[in-house]
């Protein structure tokens, strides 16, 4: 079973299979049998066994919710998680608690088939927890929040002395087809925009680009064709050369990218799928003549970024705005 759990700009995927989860046994229903569970549980001697803490360990979240924390799970064997999560809900109901957050890690992993028996579906993995949700009320629809459903991809425009920076790769859609394109890659975790593209352009190419002036010039938005699928939110971002000696010289990445080098725009715009009308061409060169353009009037174009702290939370935000 395949789930892909997204930050906010950014993506993991993440197989949640026994060996991951360090269960035995076989997969029913959604989850693992209660004796492979009870085989992964904690062993306690006889005569120690205590109700656990119920309510179970937990804080409120801001929408008539509670969070089970991963730490409230430590020690418990099957049968005390069982009833404690089952007194806890029963509880948290009769409080008019809407929500419930679970999150379970490796090390708890034989809980999830409980979890599971008691209402409790998947929501989001990442490499060492699994989140799962109920939601209590009988009367009311579920409006939990859907788990992560899209991906962030960047492209990089870097022009320099009238040629585009392109590449080809080893592997994907584009390499089936031969395709040149321009540096792209998904977001990291926490990772900022400008900053991921950067980061490409330097992975797959050795080129080093500055942040200072950069700008969004396009942005696609996806969606799957298949079941089970996530949608993806492309950024095509132009960026410039650092003032350094050397930026320019290209050095590839062996693992992903066959060849690499500076396309006079020329020979850009007469590759057949950059003709106009079709994505590449709109993604690409025609969001650079638009911006051309503007240029031209006095205007610069495309979406600017500021770095801004988060104020009553921590951690920052990206803030873009448009130039026009």
């Amino acid at each position: 079973m395949a789930f892909r759990a997204l930050g906010a700009f950014g993506r993991w995927r993440v197989a949640l299979r026994p060996a991951l989860l360090g269960l035995a046994g076989s997969v029913v229903a959604g989850g693992l049998s209660l004796d492979a569970a009870r085989m992964q549980a904690p062993a306690l001697t006889a005569g120690t066994q205590a109700p656990a803490a119920c309510p179970l360990s937990h804080t409120r979240d801001t929408y008539t919710g509670v969070i089970i924390e991963s730490d409230a799970l430590a020690g418990l064997d099957v049968a005390q998680f069982a009833s404690a999560l089952s007194e806890s809900c029963v509880q948290w109901a009769e409080q008019g608690i809407r929500g419930v957050w679970l999150h379970v890690p490796l090390a708890s992993s034989y809980c999830v088939p409980v979890a599971i028996g008691q209402g409790f579906a998947y929501h989001h993995a990442t490499p060492t927890t699994l989140t799962l949700v109920r939601w209590l009320p009988s009367d009311a629809p579920n409006s939990l929040p859907p788990g992560p459903s899209h991906q962030v991809g960047v492209g990089a425009f870097v022009v320099h002395k009238g040629c585009l920076l392109m590449v080809k790769e080893r592997s994907g859609p584009a390499a089936k087809y031969g395709i040149w394109k321009v540096p792209t890659g998904l977001i990291d975790p926490g990772e900022d925009i400008f900053d991921a593209v950067q980061r490409e352009v330097l992975e797959e190419t050795g080129c080093r680009t500055t942040n200072d002036g950069a700008r969004l010039m396009s942005m696609r938005h996806a969606h799957p064709m298949r079941e089970g699928g996530i949608s993806d939110v492309f950024i095509m971002v132009e960026l410039k050369l650092a003032d350094v000696a050397g930026a320019d010289a290209i050095t590839i990445q062996e693992s992903e990218i066959a060849e690499a080098k500076w396309m006079p725009m020329a020979e850009v715009t007469a590759l057949e799928y950059y003709k106009t009308g079709g994505m590449l061409y709109e993604m690409v060169l025609a969001a650079a003549a638009e911006k051309g353009q503007g240029a031209q009037q006095g205007q610069d174009g495309g979406f600017s970024g500021r770095k801004l702290a988060n104020g009553r939370m921590p951690g920052h935000s990206m803030v873009y705005r448009s130039r026009l």
